[in-house]
């Protein structure tokens, strides 16, 4: 989007063709629509980055209450991080800590 800013200038595009030379109206309006199809694109991107930043930020504040036992083998995953479970676990907590990247547990009160 920069660089075709940079060869056609900004403004409004039917301004922009105006001061175009005939002969290469066609070019720069096939560049317009690509701006505004990478634009568009790029809105459409952004949008679902966002969307991702928030369920991400929903995960790593989840938590899992376990009021039986949790038996060895069983795999914990809380915002992409792991936890294997090597003993039994019971009436826990389990929780994501985001500054260490890892899912800890702690006894239920």
């Amino acid at each position: 989007i920069k660089k075709i800013d940079k060869v056609i200038g900004i403004g409004d595009p039917r301004a922009i063709l105006e001061r175009t030379p005939r002969e290469k109206r066609v070019a720069v309006a096939k560049l317009l629509k690509a701006k505004f199809s990478a634009r568009t694109r790029l809105e459409e991107i952004e949008a679902e980055l966002e969307q991702e930043m928030i369920e991400a930020k929903k995960r790593s504040r989840a938590k899992i209450k376990v009021r039986g036992i949790i038996h060895p083998g069983t795999v914990v995953t809380i915002a992409g991080s792991v936890l294997d479970v090597e003993q039994p676990i019971s009436a826990v907590q389990m929780y994501y800590e985001k500054s260490r990247d890892r899912v800890f547990w702690a006894p239920v009160q």
